[in-house]
C-alpha cells in the first residue's frame, strides 16, 4: 500500500493525470496541493533542460509537458477555489435586530414592546413617535 508521502513525493509515479490525483480520496486538500506542486516542479525542470538546450526531446514529450504543467495548474486552481469556498458555507442570517414598525427594537426584534422580564413597563419603545 502506497503512503501518503510516497504519493506527495512522487505524484507522477502514482497517477496517470493531475485529475485523477484530484480524485485520490487519500489525500487532503492541502497534500494534493502539495503533491501538485512536486509534480510541477519534476514537469518544470525538464521543461527548462529542453529550453536552456541541456538536452533534446524530439519525441513530443516537450510539448506534452507545457500542457501537463497547464494541467497542474488548473488543478491547483481547483483546490484553491474548493479551500476559499468551503461547501458548508450559509447565507447570511436575516437581520432581525430592528423592523421597522415593530415594538421593542431591543436587538431580539421579537419583544412586545412592553417592559422587559420584569413586568408590563411604561409603553411602547423603538423608533416610533406616536405622540
Amino acid at each position: 500500500m502506497q503512503s501518503t508521502a510516497e504519493n506527495i513525493q512522487s505524484p507522477e509515479d502514482k497517477y496517470e493525470s493531475p485529475s485523477e490525483l484530484l480524485k485520490c480520496s487519500k489525500l487532503d486538500p492541502r497534500e494534493k496541493l502539495e503533491a501538485l506542486d512536486q509534480w510541477a516542479f519534476t514537469v518544470r525542470s525538464r521543461v527548462d533542460a529542453v529550453s536552456e538546450g541541456m538536452t533534446t526531446r524530439n519525441d513530443g514529450s516537450y510539448t506534452a509537458d507545457v500542457e501537463l504543467l497547464r494541467d497542474i495548474e488548473r488543478a491547483r486552481e481547483m483546490i484553491e477555489h474548493a479551500i476559499a469556498t468551503p461547501s458548508h458555507a450559509l447565507p447570511a442570517a436575516e437581520n432581525r435586530s430592528w423592523v421597522p414598525g415593530h415594538k421593542g427594537q431591543g436587538a431580539e426584534g421579537f419583544s412586545s414592546g412592553y417592559g422587559g422580564s420584569a413586568g408590563r413597563g411604561t409603553g411602547p419603545s423603538g423608533p416610533e413617535n406616536k405622540a
